[in-house]
């Protein structure tokens, strides 16, 4: 997880690693509004990087812990790069995060043709959530 004193330096990087999403979000997310929301302690960003002397960004994350009347949900709402090494590589390290929250359970939320992709990796479709611009 990346430090708020640390994430000023990560800009670039997010702009590259979360543009594919970014594209997505018909506008409605950029690097700077991401940012801001979790330097402000409404979420979490995770960067995953090579180890090693020329070490490399492969893959970004931002979530949030949303709490619920009966249970808390670490949540992932923003996802670039390399998401399999993400879910490969960084998933444990955010399950236990996730569980030292109190969370209960994780979800993901992504473009429709990420579900079977997130199958493989034992989730599940719970709910489906349609969304109509106003």
């Amino acid at each position: 997880m990346v430090a708020p004193n640390d994430m000023e330096k990560m800009g670039g990087v997010l702009s590259l690693l979360f543009g594919g999403a970014m594209d997505c979000s018909n506008g409605k997310y950029d690097t700077r509004k991401i940012l801001n929301y979790i330097k402000a302690g409404n979420g979490q960003l995770w960067v995953l990087v090579t180890e090693g002397d020329d070490p490399k960004f492969l893959a970004a994350a931002a979530t949030e812990v949303q709490v619920h009347p009966d249970h808390k949900t670490a949540r992932m709402w923003m996802a670039g790069g390399d998401f399999e090494a993400l879910m490969v590589d960084g998933q444990e390290t955010f399950y236990e995060y996730a569980r030292a929250q109190g969370c209960q359970d994780c979800e993901i939320e992504g473009p429709e043709w990420i579900m079977p992709f997130l199958a493989r990796h034992s989730f599940k479709l719970s709910t489906v959530v349609m969304r109509k611009e106003l």
